[in-house]
């Protein structure tokens, strides 16, 4: 009988690895931010960067400046409109459970290369996949974080720059600067 029981139970907890199921709302693009459908084809770390080094390599831009973090930005911004990525029944039934019912954050992907499977991803997620290029480019970067947002800055040539993928602010180089906003978001907002 228990081993009878066992057998059930574990068949029951493998069921939902063979759904490659989004439990999750998926929201769709909304049309008020920048994404480019086209750039689907860059669903790797690898293919990310490749493309923006080439467009780098067109426009004269060192890997080491504030014009290559800022066209990077730009790509990532092409590449992904706003949502969490989420964990599908298959790859992590768990997650994708826990994070309907418990906390959404429980099923939100963190890894760079699953985030890249994905049109849409949130402000933490289009972060990390920033993090990971400038990660392999070395160049300094560090998190901001706001209530409810989440952005980077980079080091180059001794000063702090704020980064945004997903927020899409419009303000100048300058204003980027850490010593022009002091890690005060209200002057961001504006």
């Amino acid at each position: 009988m228990q081993k009878t029981l066992l057998t059930a139970l574990a068949i029951l907890l493998f069921l939902p690895n063979l759904f490659n199921t989004d439990i999750h709302t998926l929201l769709s693009y909304d049309k008020k931010e920048k994404f480019n459908s086209q750039l689907a084809y860059l669903n790797s770390i690898e293919k990310l960067e490749r493309h923006t080094d080439s467009l780098a390599l067109k426009r004269n831009i060192p890997v080491n400046s504030f014009e290559y973090t800022a066209l990077l930005e730009s790509v990532v911004k092409d590449r992904f409109y706003h949502g969490f990525s989420h964990f599908s029944l298959g790859e992590n039934w768990i997650a994708a459970v826990c994070g309907k019912w418990v906390e959404e954050g429980l099923a939100c992907k963190v890894q760079p290369e699953a985030i890249m499977q994905h049109s849409n991803a949130a402000c933490s997620q289009q972060s990390i996949v920033m993090m990971e290029i400038l990660r392999n480019k070395n160049i300094a970067y560090r998190n901001v974080g706001f209530p409810h947002h989440y952005a980077l800055e980079v080091l180059i040539n001794n000063n702090w720059n704020f980064i945004d993928a997903d927020m899409e602010p419009t303000i100048t180089k300058e204003q980027r600067m850490m010593s022009s906003w002091n890690h005060q978001n209200d002057k961001l907002k504006k």
